[in-house]
């Protein structure tokens, strides 16, 4: 979404300067780069250096210094921050707020609510730490399974929020309705709050009529996204599965597709690029399972673009995206006897299945498209600076 957003910007006649941890090898190629902090070495051997690594977590003094020295050198009218959290930290907002540059943040997750970013524990969404009851992270080690892990995002979250760090930005961006409303259930000022839907660039998508032979799974391949379920729901079902992506489940998924006699569940590992947009136009219908509070799925929209209907669960944001019975399927999220049904409603009926796809390829251009998104985010940057100034945007992520 950084990355499309700054495109976007550069056409239409602004300046985008990048900031972030880079690789030593990218040093060379990105604008300013000898400001930029490494990426930490999270394998430390050392008590101390993992010691030094967590307190950098907590707070990143260095990079705050680096920060400072690149927008001396910018001079940047606004800096739109991403995923700040445990690597470039709230010291970034700081400098800005020192220096008087207006600063807007994008809520990608749920991290200013819960410190382990997903409100999920045990594999189920929760809200525990709501309302800044944060040692709940702690006291279940949920963040990762680890005690140390827990306790050190915990620590990060009181910190930020007894100091208000994220409150220091001029407007803090919701991709979806549903992680707005969590954030003023977890006392932010609902001032502060803005909502703008993520988008996606239409004109490099041309619409696909042909109609596709299997159903597609594409993204991470974790528990929280809801695959074992959709393995179960493929029992029976008239249309084969291809899963696309990688993560920590996949050994653990396939054996279990094979223990459960599937021969129609195939694991196609990470795509990209030209081999990805194959897959999905090749695609009948996108599936997105998760049972975990989904924000605002880029799979969805990008599936939407194609002319592809989706079947979804009805949790977090996929609701706003995927509007029942007329660009998609919703069911209960786990229920994988609603899941099997909505395939094969679906895969059994072309009429249904063309008409569905059609008006998610319009949804998509009515409400997600990125030319309205960055509009609006446009105007939001106008907003927040002072009526002097003309805009020069600096990213960070």
């Amino acid at each position: 979404m950084m990355l499309d957003e700054a495109s976007w910007l550069r056409r239409n006649g602004h300046t985008v300067t990048l900031f972030g941890r880079i690789d030593s090898d990218q040093r060379h190629d990105i604008p300013y780069a000898e400001l930029m902090p490494s990426l930490p070495d999270y394998a430390a051997g050392s008590v101390f250096k993992k010691f030094g690594i967590a307190r950098d977590v907590l707070y990143n003094r260095d990079t705050g210094s680096r920060f400072r020295s690149f927008l001396s050198s910018v001079r940047p009218d606004i800096v739109h921050c991403h995923n700040i959290y445990a690597g470039l930290t709230t010291a970034v907002v700081d400098e800005c707020y020192k220096a008087r540059i207006p600063c807007v943040i994008t809520l990608h997750d749920y991290k200013l609510a819960c410190p382990s970013y997903r409100m999920l524990r045990d594999g189920k969404p929760c809200s525990l730490c709501i309302g800044g009851k944060f040692y709940h992270c702690a006291l279940t080690r949920c963040h990762k399974s680890s005690m140390a892990v827990s306790a050190v995002s915990t620590l990060e979250a009181y910190f930020n929020e007894i100091f208000g760090k994220y409150l220091k930005a001029a407007r803090l961006i919701a991709p979806s309705r549903f992680l707005l409303q969590q954030m003023i259930a977890a006392g932010i000022p609902d001032a502060k709050l803005f909502h703008i839907p993520n988008g996606i660039e239409i004109g490099a998508v041309s619409e696909v009529a042909r109609e596709g032979n299997y159903c597609l799974y594409m993204g991470r391949i974790s528990e929280e996204k809801g695959i074992r379920t959709l393995i179960t729901a493929m029992s029976g079902s008239p249309i084969p599965l291809h899963i696309v992506g990688d993560g920590p489940s996949v050994p653990e998924l396939k054996v279990f597709a094979s223990a459960s006699g599937l021969e129609n569940v195939y694991f196609e590992g990470h795509k990209s690029g030209s081999d990805l947009a194959e897959l999905l136009r090749g695609a009948a219908f996108l599936v997105v399972p998760s049972e975990w509070y989904e924000n605002a799925s880029m799979s969805v929209l990008e599936a939407m673009a194609h002319g592809k209907p989706v079947i979804a669960s009805r949790i977090g944001g996929l609701p706003e995206q995927v509007e029942d019975r007329v660009t998609g399927l919703l069911f209960e999220p786990g229920n994988a006897e609603q899941l099997r049904e909505a395939i094969g409603a679906l895969a059994l009926n072309s009429g249904l299945l063309r008409s569905l796809g059609q008006a998610a390829r319009y949804r998509v251009e009515s409400l997600f498209s990125l030319d309205l998104h960055c509009t609006i985010l446009l105007k939001l940057y106008e907003s927040v600076i002072p009526a002097s100034q003309s805009i020069t945007m600096s990213s960070i992520h």
